[in-house]
């Protein structure tokens, strides 16, 4: 498809390709099969619904992929990581890691149906479902490679992690102008 949203680039070819029909008759089923050669496929409702649900999906994983790691998670196995899983949600509810776990959590039913389930999902299924997601448990590199598995196990083209780690996030304030524009 073009650059344009809802452009048709093959309108001008099938354009030629009419007056080519029109212009030699003895041609014409040779120049009707490239006409239809050029016409854009419609979809079927349910890979409509599939392109829709893949697209869906890979919104929430980015979601979670950048939350994560922009406000690097990634504790690795130690006190700070069991405490950012477990207690921390609880004591603090506005915190990343509470956040993190929060966004997970309702990500779960629509996760599980895009893994194939349909109808209500079971809640036991939707704790499945966020099983892979890395926690405040895993260190960088495990949790890079969890955010591959599943980008692999719902067929999502792979992201460069380092793009997210190394973009500054941008705060808004005074003090962040300040900086932006030349101050210290």
């Amino acid at each position: 498809m073009s650059a344009q949203a809802g452009v048709d680039p093959n309108a001008e070819l099938r354009a030629r390709a009419a007056a080519l029909m029109m212009a030699n008759p003895k041609q014409y089923s040779a120049i009707k099969a490239i006409y239809e050669m050029q016409k854009v496929p419609e979809l079927s409702a349910a890979q409509q619904a599939d392109a829709e649900a893949k697209a869906n999906v890979e919104r929430i994983i980015k979601q979670l992929e950048d939350f994560y790691l922009k406000n690097k998670l990634y504790y690795g196995n130690n006190i700070k990581g069991v405490l950012g899983n477990t207690i921390v949600p609880i004591i603090d509810p506005n915190s990343p890691a509470s956040k993190y776990k929060a966004i997970l959590e309702s990500s779960g039913a629509f996760l599980a149906k895009a893994a194939g389930d349909s109808g209500n999902i079971a809640y036991q299924e939707q704790l499945l479902s966020r099983k892979p997601f890395p926690t405040t448990r895993f260190t960088k590199k495990s949790a890079m490679e969890s955010f591959e598995e599943m980008r692999t196990k719902f067929g999502l083209p792979k992201r460069n992690y380092n793009e997210i780690l190394n973009d500054k996030a941008k705060k808004v304030g005074l003090q962040s102008l300040g900086v932006q524009f030349g101050g210290k």
